[in-house]
């Protein structure tokens, strides 16, 4: 018995830190003792062990050798000692409590059987938080023939309930099981938590979690009984212990609690508890609640066996009837002073005081030694150093004897407390000493309840050591005469001494313990007043020893009882005085579920009912420490609820006051404003400047010119626009067999990018750089996307800020040289900053109302061909410049090598910034802008009107250096009509944007949404500031362009060539028109005959089809306007049910028209469109001649219907995705990767760590992100079924897509589990790579390689130049070199 027992009290002490010398070692050790793989060959067979032997030992005799090996006699025998040493003697009585409380209650190999047991392990282990399958699967503890796992899906199912991960989390979370109520409710035991938690963290977690579950549950009761019982903070839910199924041959391991060691062992317990509550200790701090919780199960286990043992019993009665026996001790060292092992007794006995104990090294040798024990502080305890526990005994004389004094007899002292000293009247209760000096004994004098047939009780108060060590701990003293202490009773006697602590209850004087005769330890006979021994205050707290054990002379006092310990814990944890009446009925309930008094007032029940002299006790000590307690409450309570009333008659009368002032205030300005109606009241209309709020310096500032605000956005490069594909066309399938990998290959023809590819290769083809550049957008592929949190700084903060970032303290994977910050407030990433511009001084030219077509048209073309003036140098144009690097600098290397750096590419390039952005949006909004669920990232909206303001400014500084851009003489050949004779002479063959081209774009072949953005960005002043009716005026005239592109395009596609021999009438009559418009113009030039398509004689015209393909291809054109409206003017967009009110609504949104009812497209041209159009049709005839295939394919493909991006569909069942991808050898190396990785772009398999397909110390994994996705890529690593995430320079873990049958992850595939792709998880994948979000959601990235990317020196050197105008330092020479290039 002795090995198991001292294996678990050096657990205790690993825990307790003692330890701590020898390392993080000494706790793996303890960890292993209880971990789940040995736990059943180690602490659970020691447990068993010491069950069977604590079943049949003698208890007293087991709980002291429990005593000695855990070191807490000289806690428990209450003797000072230093804070130190406290405090690691509390965490050992801790764990010894917890140790008897788990022999006491635990049955894991004393009666539960496999099904019970595995119960009880499942619910341990969910208690403590919700887990896995794996998890709980690999925590059960391991037990023989795998019975751990035999009964585990059934038991799991009965215990618990499965939660899939929630839907649209970004988390990842797996699939969890949570326990059912019947987990807190009939199998959780904290007890059983302790023994299997390997950290303490866990036991709290499962208590917090208890908690909560008990508060949900009296909640839904909404006001039964239970729900207002307990307000408390609740105590761990201890089960119960029941004698084992054989009690008969097991033995009942319950009976250690009737032991009258342990009893007042957990008297010591609770007199701490009580008293540290009270007063400060020199830093130590109260034994926590579930020590006192542990000790009261205790207490509870013991009247339990009492009453078991009544009833076996029939021999055997409980005691009752008007009588009572008083018991008391004093000077018998704290654990001998109960001579019986009846709770009941033992319950009643008031120990006065006891003397304190010390340890001796030669009596009590210790097998093994802590190389942390703690040193003695105080020099006067090695004084005892005789054998055994040094006591000083008040032994008395050998011959003399104590006589029982009569029951009308009062022995007391003539200096005795007088009865106004304490409340209930009379002396207070006391110990007293006959008054005679041959007669050493004490007399305890009765409270006036009779003895039963006047028995004598006979106690020994002088015990020696021997006595002590005897197994009975006898009362009787060696030799033949006894030293008694006698009884008396009296109708009227005074009471027990009780020590009621003023500083503790706040009412009434103090009662003074039981002072003993002088005469028995040598000291003269001194008044109780004065007597040092018993002082009448409180002694103050101390740096180096307990005060609540202060040595008193050769005694510590004491004067309680385990009653009157657990009458005062109850009020302190109740918060009142007199908390507990034996007249409240205990709880009805049998559900360990309470507080602190709900536990202890269920013990005061169980001990009243087990014996009536516990009841009187009970009644005693609540009239002696709290007389008329519940009184004085009641009338505390009326006074306070009178009170509330009147509070709230005062309340209301005051808010009745406030409300007639309220009206008389209402009723004034009414009439104030009726004289005013008659007034004339003139307003001048102002444009208000928008104050900005700097998250740097806290200050709030509109925007200027000399002290810039700029809104804080994070710069990407992205290819997310070129991956999208036609509409109607399948999506991209990731490849699992050959002929689904060439399927593929020629799926990636059909993509975006590609398209424009070869658009703009034919553009190239057959006219000029410089025409077809200014004809296009670009950024399909390694655009730049800018994104923002909201928040605006200052420059000069920002500087300051960024300066600071280039400390040693930087934040972790910042790359504080490439311009990246974390926003101040936020702690988003950031990379730059988008400078604000002010409001115009000058409004912008506002028409007359309602202000016809020409007359805007004409107002445009006045707006293009006005002279820029030159832009004063100042710290906003500085910033512009800054930024329009930044966003250079982080374009793909593709924008360099295809279009080159001249100013048009420069030009196209700054347009192409804002449609990137523009479309991006459109892409978030799943490419419509009819109402959809809410996606799971919502697009920000703050960075459309500062980028049109910088590319704007950058637009006219091109101008201003001396660039060519033609936009005006586009824009006039554009609306002919609205021009004068000669304008409209000129104009009509002035389609180029430069003069001296001599193969311009025709209109015909041209982007009308780049037009669009070319003329927004140069008509204004100061971008975007352009009023309303000519921006209208604007998208009208593109609408225009695009309706005949459109047109042209379905007649080069065969899909209008009949409308030439239809008459035109009704709603399609603009439909036909524009049609045969169009096939006259072009029919010598055969652009519009189309080999593929042959329409028969006798084949059917459907017309409506054919406006429903026109609205279709216009739609993309009309979404992009709509939302630059939106941004730029303010308001929301419309909203819109149904895709097929889309187009109508954008119309009339756009006041393009103006009609109800059913629209078509042509209901939102121009006025005198056809004209235009007529002259836009001779161009394309003109540049045709000797192009005409290539310039057929142009037309025909002009306009496309796109798709959103998506990455690749991947197979459901991850097993065929590894089977044909892990073998699969590398098409630039040639040999089989160690962690082959599949692009979800795009299919390719790369090596994603491997040096061999390095270039330029660029991983291929990385350079494939640049080329496939303009910076970013998303690879599934094949061999663990991870996804990994590159972004430029850095990368990250991002999860894993396949999880297992209980939505769980097998990184690695160590667990051999098959696995299944989780639609959740990939639809979050998507969403974050099509919003760009991959910087935000994930924090652990790493750099892999240096960043080898540079910016196009010809674009930024030209970049550069756009600042220097920008300056006002644009020399002539310079213009000429920009004109050169």
């Amino acid at each position: 018995m002795s090995n198991s027992d001292t294996k678990y009290s050096l657990f205790y002490e690993i825990l307790a830190g003692v330890w701590v010398r020898n390392g993080l070692q000494i706790k793996g050790q303890a960890m292993t003792y209880i971990q789940a793989n040995f736990c059943n060959s180690m602490v659970d067979m020691d447990i068993y062990w010491l069950q069977i032997c604590a079943a049949h030992l003698p208890p007293n005799d087991f709980v002291r050798m429990c005593i000695d090996t855990f070191g807490v006699r000289e806690w428990l025998s209450m003797t000072p000692m230093s804070a130190s040493q406290a405090a690691e003697q509390d965490a050992m009585v801790e764990g010894l409590l917890t140790f008897l409380a788990i022999l006491v209650s635990s049955r894991t190999n004393l009666g539960n059987d496999e099904v019970l047991q595995s119960r009880v392990e499942v619910a341990t282990l969910l208690a403590a938080g919700d887990k896995t399958h794996s998890q709980l699967l690999e925590l059960m503890p391991e037990r023989s023939g795998n019975a751990h796992t035999r009964n585990f899906e059934a038991v799991l199912s009965e215990l618990s309930v499965y939660r899939a991960p929630p839907k649209g989390s970004e988390s990842l979370e797996q699939g969890l099981f949570v326990p059912k109520p019947v987990v807190w409710e009939r199998y959780y035991d904290p007890l059983h938590v302790l023994r299997r938690a390997v950290h303490r963290r866990d036991f709290h977690a499962s208590m917090d979690r208890f908690t909560a579950y008990v508060a949900e549950k009296r909640k839904a009761e909404d006001g039964s009984s239970n729900a207002t019982t307990n307000t408390g903070n609740l105590w761990p839910p201890l089960r119960p212990a029941v004698p084992p199924p054989d009690v008969e041959l097991s033995g009942d391991p319950r009976q250690i609690c009737a032991s009258g060691v342990l009893q007042a062992a957990i008297l010591a317990v609770l007199h701490r508890g009580v008293r540290r509550r009270d007063l400060c200790c020199g830093g130590v701090a109260a034994p926590p609640d579930h020590v006192l919780a542990l000790a009261v199960y205790l207490l509870d286990a013991a009247a339990d066996l009492q009453r078991d043992r009544s009833r076996a019993d029939s021999s055997v009665c409980v005691l009752g009837g008007s009588g009572l026996s008083r018991r008391g001790t004093a000077g018998v060292p704290m654990l001998c002073v109960f001579d019986t092992d009846e709770i009941t007794t033992n319950a009643c006995t008031l120990i006065a005081h006891v003397p304190p104990v010390y340890y001796s090294e030669f009596d009590y040798p210790e097998p093994y030694y802590s190389d942390s024990d703690p040193e003695w502080e105080n020099n006067d305890m090695g004084q005892h150093a005789g054998p055994g526990p040094h006591i000083k005994p008040h032994s008395l004389q050998r011959g003399s004897t104590a006589l029982a004094v009569p029951q009308p007899m009062q022995m007391v002292r003539n200096n005795s407390v007088p009865d106004d000293q304490s409340d209930a009247g009379g002396d207070a209760p006391e110990l007293r000493a006959l008054e005679g000096g041959e007669s050493g004994a004490l007399v305890v004098q009765d409270m006036g309840l009779a003895v039963q047939d006047r028995d004598l009780v006979v106690q020994n108060v002088g015990a020696t050591s021997a006595d002590m060590q005897s197994d009975a701990g006898a009362s009787s003293v060696e030799g033949g005469q006894d030293m008694t202490l006698a009884l008396t009773g009296s109708d009227t006697g005074p009471r027990y001494g009780y020590d009621v602590s003023e500083l503790e209850w706040g009412v009434g004087p103090r009662a003074l313990p039981a002072p003993l005769d002088p005469t028995l330890d040598g000291q003269p006979d001194t008044p109780p007043e004065t007597d040092a021994r018993f002082p009448l205050e409180a002694p103050e707290a101390q740096s180096t020893h307990e005060c609540l054990s202060d040595v008193i002379g050769d005694h510590i006092p004491i004067n309680e009882s385990l009653i009157s310990l657990l009458l005062k814990l109850h009020s302190q944890l109740s918060g009142r005085l007199d908390s507990f009446s034996l007249d409240e009925p205990p709880p009805s309930t049998q559900e360990p579920i309470g507080d602190g008094p709900h536990f202890i007032g269920i013990l005061l029940h169980k001990l009243a009912a087990l014996d009536s002299r516990c009841a009187e006790t009970i009644q005693l000590v609540r009239r002696t420490m709290w007389p008329n307690q519940r009184e004085r409450q009641a009338e505390q309570r009326a006074r306070e609820r009178r009170e509330k009333e009147e509070r709230t008659r005062r309340a209301r009368e005051r808010q009745a006051q406030v409300m007639r002032d309220f009206a008389r205030k209402q009723q004034q300005f009414l009439s104030a404003v009726r004289q005013l109606e008659g007034e004339d009241m003139e307003w001048d209309e102002e444009m208000v400047a928008r104050d900005y709020d700097c998250v740097i310096c806290n200050t709030t500032a509109p925007a200027a010119l000399h002290d810039p605000i700029g809104l804080v956005v994070l710069l990407q490069s992205t290819s997310v626009l070129g991956h999208r594909r036609r509409a109607g066309s399948s999506e991209g399938v990731l490849a699992l067999s050959e002929s689904e990998r060439a399927r593929l290959a020629a799926h990636q023809y059909s993509t975006a990018a590609a398209h424009h590819y070869r658009l703009h290769d034919d553009l190239h083809q057959h006219f000029d750089q410089e025409s077809w550049v200014l004809s296009v957008s670009v950024g399909w592929e390694g655009g730049v996307m800018s994104q923002s949190c909201g928040h605006h700084v200052h420059l000069r903060c920002l500087r300051a800020y960024l300066r600071s970032l280039t400390a040693s303290q930087r934040p972790p994977n910042l790359n504080v040289e490439r311009g990246e910050f974390l926003c101040p407030l936020c702690r988003q990433l950031a990379n730059s900053v988008l400078p604000l511009a002010p409001e115009p001084i000058q409004p912008p030219l506002r028409p007359p109302p309602q202000a016809a077509y020409t007359q805007l048209a004409r107002d445009v073309t006045d707006m293009l061909e006005r002279d820029i003036s030159t832009p004063v140098k100042s710290q906003l144009s500085e910033a512009m410049g800054k930024a329009m690097t930044d966003m250079t600098a982080m374009a793909g290397g593709k924008l360099k090598q295809r279009y080159g750096s001249s100013p048009a590419a420069i030009f196209t390039f700054v347009a192409s910034l804002v449609r990137t952005n523009l479309e991006c949006e459109l892409v978030q909004r799943n490419n419509t802008l009819v109402v959809q669920p809410t996606p799971r990232y919502k697009p920000r909206e703050e960075c459309i009107v500062p980028l049109m303001s910088v590319a704007g400014t950058h637009a006219r500084a091109l101008v201003v250096a001396g660039a060519s851009l033609g936009v005006a003489s586009t824009w006039r050949s554009l609306v002919p009509d609205a021009l004068d004779a000669a304008d409209e002479g000129g104009g009509s063959g002035a389609a180029v944007p430069a003069p001296t081209a001599s193969r311009p774009v025709p209109l015909l072949l041209r982007d009308p949404t780049a037009l669009l953005l070319h003329v927004l960005l140069l008509a204004p002043d100061e971008t975007p500031h352009l009023d309303i009716q000519h921006f209208t005026c604007i998208v009208r005239t593109m609408y225009a362009l695009t309706y005949y592109q459109v047109v042209n395009q379905l007649c080069a596609l065969g899909r209008l060539a009949p409308a030439q021999h239809v008459r035109a009438e009704g709603r399609s009559r603009g439909l036909i028109e524009a049609a045969q418009l169009l096939l006259t113009a072009l029919a010598g030039e055969h652009l519009l005959d189309d080999d593929a398509t042959t329409t028969s004689a006798n084949q059917q015209f459907d017309i409506n089809k054919a406006e429903e393909e026109v609205q279709e291809l216009i739609l993309p054109y009309l979404r992009i306007v709509s939302l630059i409206r939106a941004h730029v003017y303010g308001g929301e967009l419309p909203h819109i049910t149904s895709s097929n009110e889309e187009f109508p609504t954008l119309l009339r949104y756009l006041q393009l028209a103006d009609e109800d009812g059913i629209l078509v497209a042509s209901d939102g041209l121009p006025p005198n469109a056809g004209v235009a159009a007529r002259a836009w049709a001779r161009q394309l005839a003109t540049a045709a001649t000797g192009g005409q295939l290539a310039i057929g394919r142009v037309v025909r493909s002009l306009h496309v219907v796109w798709t959103g991006p998506t990455l690749l569909k991947l197979p459901r069942e991850y097993d065929r995705l590894f089977t044909y991808y892990h073998e699969r050898v590398c098409l630039q190396c040639g040999a089989v990767p160690k962690e082959a990785s599949v692009c979800l772009l795009c299919g390719t398999l790369v090596c994603l760590k491997q040096p061999c397909c390095r270039q330029h110390q660029v991983a291929e994994a990385s350079q494939h992100a640049m080329e496939c996705g303009g910076g970013t890529g998303i690879f599934l690593v094949v061999t663990s079924t991870y996804i990994i995430v590159i972004r430029g320079r850095r990368a990250c873990l991002w999860g894993s897509l396949y999880l297992d049958d209980y939505d769980e992850e097998d990184r690695d595939l160590k667990r051999g589990k098959p696995l299944y792709l989780s639609e959740d998880r990939a639809e979050l994948l998507q969403a974050q790579w099509l919003a760009h979000r991959f910087d935000h959601t994930k924090r652990t990235w790493v750099d892999i390689a240096p960043d080898r990317r540079r910016p196009l020196r010809p674009l930024t050197d030209c970049v550069l130049a756009c600042s220097i105008a920008l300056l006002g330092l644009a020399a002539p020479a310079h213009r000429r070199n920009l004109n050169s290039d």
